[in-house]
């Protein structure tokens, strides 16, 4: 990520290079914008100073540290979908964060409802 490539007073970011060789734009909360401008910026640019090869070292460590067995980078995505949904987002809006061209892989691997969470909604909406 790069500062150029955030937009704050639209709270969207580029991604230039995807998956998929598409280049898209998701949304960003107002928490992340705070969160980003009040980060010092880097002379190169970039947002984090971080490499793939050195995130994931750091993951792995942060991993032993916590005890955490069978939990992997992409579980952060199921997750984060996940809660996307239960903020009331629905499928085409969450497609723009997960960049799933089509639903079907999105709702069948990504999704993982609370049962909780939804009885606590059909309680409150009668």
């Amino acid at each position: 990520m790069r500062y150029d490539h955030i937009n704050f007073d639209k709270f969207t970011l580029l991604i230039p290079e995807t998956k998929t060789g598409k280049p898209r734009t998701i949304p960003l909360s107002p928490k992340a914008i705070e969160i980003l401008q009040s980060m010092p910026r880097r002379l190169d640019g970039k947002i984090f100073p971080l490499t793939i090869d050195s995130l994931e070292h750091y993951f792995k460590i942060a991993k032993r540290k916590a005890k955490i067995d069978g939990f992997r980078w992409h579980d952060l995505r199921r997750h984060a979908c996940s809660l996307l949904f239960e903020k009331g987002l629905n499928v085409p809006e969450v497609q723009i964060f997960s960049g799933h061209a089509t639903p079907t892989i999105l709702l069948n691997t990504y999704t993982k409802l609370s049962a909780e969470k939804i009885a606590i909604k059909l309680k409150e909406r009668g």
